[in-house]
């Protein structure tokens, strides 16, 4: 699992700040956890579609790759060759809303 409160160590620290139990439940409740999920199932069903060429976790490292770097040509391209374009454009899209939607959630 990739964030799991089990996996921490006995205390984090995010710039300088000692991150306590509260913080990481709350982190565990939002959003995160339901962008996790999804993001789960579309690696998932990306590796069966592309009939298991691909594993999750090779699929995951495209995404995980991307994130840091910034570069999502090789998401693209792998989204595009598994769903066609109007899969990326759906990607894309409900992305955006995402993103959207939570930007909102912080201003409250």
């Amino acid at each position: 699992m990739i964030f799991a409160k089990e996996n921490l160590p006995k205390f984090l620290e995010i710039d300088g700040k000692k991150v306590d139990d509260q913080w990481v439940d709350m982190m565990m409740d939002s959003q995160y956890t339901t962008y996790r999920k999804n993001l789960k199932k579309l690696i998932n069903d990306v590796s069966l579609r592309n009939g298991g060429t691909e594993s999750p976790e090779e699929i995951f490292e495209v995404f995980s790759t991307a994130y840091f770097d910034g570069n999502i040509i090789p998401i693209a391209r792998l989204i595009k060759e598994t769903y066609g374009l109007e899969g990326w454009r759906h990607l894309a899209e409900s992305s955006a809303v995402e993103w959207s939607e939570m930007e909102q959630g912080k201003e409250r």
